[in-house]
């Protein structure tokens, strides 16, 4: 599997404690703040064949609410979270092909951003 930098400082992990419906009805810095929580847990957990405890998760971050809100860092990181997501769902998908389009026009957007 493939490890980030922060892997070797926290243990791997297989379960999350942010839901999709604790995503879906934070608004505002309870948002960021799932997020933020979320974006470091995905972090830590191992890429796996069993993924579909982050079924819900992946459905929520998929959600045009996610990937068109308004606030950049909610857009931000939704991206991470989205790539962590992909990683470990790895090789496969846990989005169909309109969804997985719209997830990476939004890698495409927040890369616009750099640089």
């Amino acid at each position: 599997p493939l490890k980030c930098s922060v892997c070797t400082q926290h243990p791997p992990s297989m379960s999350v404690s942010v839901t999709g419906d604790m995503l879906m009805q934070a608004k505002g810095g309870q948002l960021v703040a799932r997020l933020k929580k979320l974006t470091d847990e995905l972090e830590t957990t191992e890429q796996t064949e069993d993924s579909g405890f982050l079924d819900d998760i992946a459905t929520a971050l998929g959600h045009a609410k996610l990937l068109r809100h308004r606030d950049a860092d909610v857009k931000l990181l939704t991206a991470s979270c989205l790539s962590d997501v992909l990683r470990i769902y790895a090789p496969k998908s846990p989005f169909d092909e309109a969804a997985l389009k719209d997830v990476f026009e939004l890698f495409v957007s927040q890369m616009r951003g750099v640089g």
